[in-house]
């Protein structure tokens, strides 16, 4: 309602500094359990794959077979999903025994729940420093063994971090993005406030950043801000859009009623400029979807966004363009009515294009288009012909 009450009001040619209609998927807990369906241990990428997505994936360690790792070597080389170190992994179930994986170095500390990288979930409260070693030497020593690329992006299971993480999501893995709704060092429960951040939760009182109906935590969550852990500086991008129906999308066999909740969440972030993100999560979720299912619900989910002509990417790189819109701005835009053209200024820094979203006005309306500015360091002064325009309707 604001932006578009803006550019309703603006005289034309206006333009607005805005994300594209970038759309990404994260799956977080994820444990290759396709071959439950008679398919490969992630058939169900590939499916996203085909419709558009390029899922961001959690993996948990323990719980991925040779054979998952082999595909997903392919499709984190092949540019179309990334990968994280979620957890180390979570107990075999229904009697499925010991499968064949590439081995962890560290037994399982429980045989009845998740076992955690960053944060001592069980204990509610971060690792000492020794045992952060310890299960960062597991970690290291599983990619040093599957040749895994590590994705830029870091999303801790349950969200939980210490402080003291930071030197080697930082320093050893190369992270510069991360996924977090409550300052690094507390536990996700109903007690932890929120994190303050831009662009929406600077100035009001905290609630829970927890999943629950009171004190606000199934409000929509969309962090796109800088965050300092210790002496490291990272990008936090976060998008949950809650409260439809709860925590995440929380896809099943019902096609119809699955597709329109994801597109209901997707459309709620595209139509408010923000990157829209299909979260959901494989072992409580995929696992237990037909694979038909799966492909004809995301069919209906892209052909339910495709006005909105969505650019699919990973998170990874959606991050990358939330932190150019930090780091760059649209200083000045300006109409030369003598040649019918657009100056647009953009100052700051960029390490990859970035975009201005053109209003022109006629006798149909209010229609729109984007205008591509290269990567840039300083200033660049960008002249648009009108009559080189092509809108779409808003």
């Amino acid at each position: 309602v604001l932006w578009r009450s803006l550019v309703w009001a603006a005289r034309k040619p206006f333009a607005l500094r805005c994300l594209p209609p970038l759309v990404a998927m994260r799956v977080d807990d994820v444990c290759g359990l396709g071959e439950a369906w008679g398919q490969s241990p992630l058939y169900w990428v590939e499916i996203a794959n085909q419709n558009g997505f390029r899922p961001w994936l959690g993996l948990f360690l323990h719980n991925l077979s040779n054979g998952a790792i082999d595909q997903l070597r392919g499709l984190l080389l092949g540019g179309t999903a990334s990968a994280f170190p979620h957890a180390l992994g979570r107990p075999v179930k229904d009697g499925a025994g010991d499968r064949d994986s590439a081995r962890i170095s560290m037994p399982l500390r429980t045989s009845a729940q998740d076992e955690f990288i960053y944060f001592d979930h069980h204990g509610g409260r971060p690792w000492p420093d020794r045992e952060l070693d310890r299960r960062v030497a597991v970690v290291d020593a599983w990619y040093a063994q599957t040749t895994l690329p590590v994705s830029s992006y870091a999303l801790p299971h349950w969200y939980e971090m210490g402080r003291n993480c930071a030197r080697y999501l930082a320093d050893t893995w190369h992270v510069q993005f991360l996924g977090l709704c409550s300052q690094p060092g507390s536990v996700f429960g109903r007690d932890t406030p929120w994190l303050r951040a831009a662009p929406f939760r600077l100035y009001e009182d905290a609630g829970t950043c927890y999943f629950h109906k009171d004190d606000r935590g199934l409000q929509p969550v969309y962090y796109a801000d800088w965050i300092d852990v210790d002496d490291r500086r990272f990008f936090n991008s976060l998008v949950e859009i809650r409260g439809a129906p709860d925590y995440e999308w929380e896809p099943d066999n019902d096609v119809t009623a699955t597709a329109q909740r994801g597109i209901c969440h997707l459309l709620r972030a595209l139509d408010s400029l923000a990157l829209a993100v299909l979260f959901t999560h494989e072992t409580d979720h995929i696992r237990d979807i037909r694979p038909d299912s799966w492909d004809a619900t995301l069919s209906q989910i892209s052909k339910g966004i495709a006005g909105h002509s969505p650019q699919f990417v990973t998170i990874d790189m959606a991050a990358q363009y939330q932190r150019a819109m930090c780091t760059s701005r649209l200083a000045a835009a300006d109409y030369d009515p003598e040649q019918n053209a657009i100056l647009l200024r953009l100052t700051g820094h960029t390490d990859l294009p970035t975009h201005v979203r053109v209003f022109l006005e006629s006798d149909d309306g209010v229609g729109s288009t984007y205008v591509e500015a290269p990567a840039l360091e300083g200033e660049v002064v960008l002249s648009v012909a009108v009559k080189d325009l092509t809108v779409s309707p808003c």
